[in-house]
């Protein structure tokens, strides 16, 4: 199951056109995933510590 799951979260991101993985803000999984970008906090949660 955990393998399954990373493969799809990877496989979510990853732009086939461009071969990387993209960084989307906007979406709601990858909001919930990242912590950090840029050297600073950006995960609401986290913010409060």
């Amino acid at each position: 199951m955990l393998s399954g799951n990373i493969s799809a979260f990877l496989t979510h991101f990853y732009n086939k056109e461009s071969k990387e993985f993209e960084v989307n803000l906007s979406d709601e999984i990858m909001k919930g995933c990242l912590l950090t970008q840029g050297g600073a906090i950006i995960h609401e949660r986290f913010k409060e510590a």
